[in-house]
């Protein structure tokens, strides 16, 4: 019998009573260095999409932070957009 493996995070397996649910993986929530080593940019580069309001954040207080679905959206826009600009 094989044993189901937990789902995946942005930083590792994600485990607990719940960790099946999307809406309870995206409660882990990504801060500005998270997301500068996932996606290998300066933070500058960051506060300046999230500035022009082309990424999505949340603001706690004085802290940034970033559900992974807004930037797995963020993501595929880009990829759609870059898909439409290539010449053939």
């Amino acid at each position: 019998m094989v044993t189901p493996q937990p789902p995946v995070g942005p930083f590792g397996p994600m485990t607990g009573p719940h960790s099946d649910r999307p809406e309870v993986r995206d409660l882990d929530l990504l801060t500005p260095d998270d997301v500068c080593t996932l996606l290998k940019v300066k933070k500058s580069w960051i506060y300046d999409e999230v500035e022009a309001g082309r990424l999505s954040a949340l603001r706690l207080g004085k802290q940034l932070r970033f559900r992974p679905s807004d930037l797995a959206r963020y993501l595929d826009g880009q990829a759609k957009a870059s898909r439409g600009t290539q010449r053939n």
